[in-house]
């Protein structure tokens, strides 16, 4: 399916809360979620991506997730089809129990090739687009004529607005890889997360993390550890820096995980590394 086939057909749109956490379960249609406040984390596709205010999260029909909350939160809820094609079916879905879910039973589950309809898909700082999201929910409610196909107009203007930031972050990412490597090679010896250096980049962790992997074949967190232990066996074979200092130098939390980690990527102690290199000169 192409994105100029998209005619979406809206089945729910409204201000909902989220008090607990929701166990692993399935849904037979296709959700937006817009955070208006509060913080959710969504284990979705062997991934988990965190939400915070602003932040739009999409996944396609026959999804299965689960949620953690973290704060209570508020957000606006859409469900729909991507299609025209089971707008007879106008009740909504509630997300089923993982046990009770029926594959079977999806409502036109396409895919929209080339796009980030595919799966899932999450922005960050997605604040612009909440005008749109406000009028999808206005339309719905109200019920005036012709409130569906005005609610179906405007989620795919949404939709539109989302394929767009997320091109304009894809061409971009080059740019934020680079400068994600300039930082660490600034702050190896800070205490790094995910998190913080998407903060950095503007985008959210999952993205991140995709595009790094994508543009240099390593996760951001085993770069990281590249990177300090090979500052390390510069301080090992150049300095008489202690073990100790050496693991607090180049950001370790402590000698036992530098060692660990260090003998794991090289097959020798630190230790064994200094005297193997004292040794050849």
């Amino acid at each position: 399916m192409k994105f100029s086939d998209i005619n979406p057909f809206v089945r729910y749109a409204a201000n909902v809360s989220i008090d607990s956490s929701i166990p692993e379960c399935g849904v037979y249609d296709c959700r937006i979620w817009y955070l208006k406040s509060g913080k959710i984390t969504v284990f979705i596709n062997n991934s988990s991506v965190t939400l915070e205010k602003n932040s739009v999260f999409f996944c396609n029909a026959g999804s299965i997730y689960s949620i953690s909350i973290e704060q209570k939160t508020k957000l606006v809820a859409i469900n729909f089809d991507l299609t025209q094609s089971a707008s007879t079916v106008i009740n909504p879905f509630t997300p089923v129990k993982l046990k009770n879910f029926n594959k079977s039973k999806v409502l036109s589950p396409e895919k929209i090739e080339n796009s980030i309809l595919e799966s899932f898909a999450v922005l960050n700082d997605a604040g612009a687009l909440y005008h749109i999201i406000e009028k999808i929910v206005c339309e719905f409610s109200n019920h005036k004529i012709f409130y569906r196909e005005k609610s179906s107009s405007l989620l795919k203007e949404l939709l539109v607005e989302m394929h767009r930031e997320n091109i304009f972050k894809t061409t971009n990412s080059t740019d934020a890889v680079n400068t994600v490597l300039k930082f660490i090679e600034n702050n190896y010896q800070s205490h790094l997360t995910n998190y913080s250096l998407a903060k950095l980049v503007g985008y959210h962790e999952y993205y991140l993390s995709k595009m790094f992997s994508r543009h240099t074949g390593l996760s951001l967190h085993k770069y990281i550890i590249n990177y300090r232990l090979n500052k390390a066996k510069e301080l090992l074979t150049c300095t008489p820096y202690s073990i100790d200092v050496i693991s607090e130098k180049v950001g370790f939390s402590g000698d036992a995980a530098f060692s660990s980690s260090f003998k794991k990527s090289f097959g020798i102690t630190p230790t064994e590394y200094r005297q193997l290199y004292k040794n050849m000169i």
